[in-house]
């Protein structure tokens, strides 16, 4: 059974329904805190254990939107970047941890986020920065690749629009042949240059 209540962070909602599954938080409105869009391409690279498509509602009735977990919410707060990343990870991490214990899902504790990489880094006199610094000195964070074909990414998010990953791969393809025609150019200019740039496409 989904239960469904909504936060408030700087005067914004945050819609949230716990099921039992776990937490689930509207990536759209962790967006909109920001005034951005979803970025379907960075949550592309979550464990998909950390995303859902959830129904919630809406003034327009039920919309089925793309949902994180609590770890996906505060691997989204870090790519949103200053002053997202330190603010709205501690505000996540709180509110989050009071609805685990009053539905008796485990709470966040102090794990590489949901795209594989480190935790923001909290300011040194916070009582999460001991976790963190024990956290980045025994594990290595290293982001998952991506892949936009996961089914939660295939939402009805009106803001974001349809998701379209054969339109994100042709994207990423043209920026590809313009390295290769760069690669080109440059061997015949400065050989040295050229593999390097050779070296970086085949990342």
């Amino acid at each position: 059974m989904n239960t469904e209540r909504s936060l408030t962070y700087t005067r914004k909602p945050i819609r949230i329904v716990t099921n039992e599954a776990g937490i689930w938080l509207a990536a759209a409105d962790l967006y909109a805190l920001a005034r951005k869009p979803v970025d379907r391409r960075y949550l592309a690279h979550f464990d998909p254990a950390h995303l859902q498509i959830i129904p919630f509602s809406s003034d327009a009735g039920r919309v089925r939107l793309t949902a994180v977990s609590p770890l996906g919410a505060v691997t989204v707060a870090k790519g949103l970047g200053y002053p997202y990343d330190r603010m709205l990870d501690a505000f996540l991490r709180r509110v989050t941890d009071e609805i685990a214990a009053e539905a008796g899902h485990d709470d966040l504790g102090y794990t590489l986020l949901a795209d594989g990489t480190h935790p923001t880094r909290p300011r040194a006199d916070h009582d999460n920065y001991l976790p963190w610094h024990d956290l980045t000195r025994t594990q290595r964070g290293k982001r998952h690749p991506i892949d936009l074909s996961q089914a939660a990414l295939f939402d009805d998010d009106p803001v974001a629009g349809p998701h379209d990953p054969i339109g994100e791969a042709a994207k990423r393809v043209s920026v590809m042949e313009h390295l290769r025609l760069a690669a080109d150019r440059m061997s015949v200019e400065d050989p040295s240059r050229a593999a390097k740039l050779d070296a970086l496409m085949a990342r």
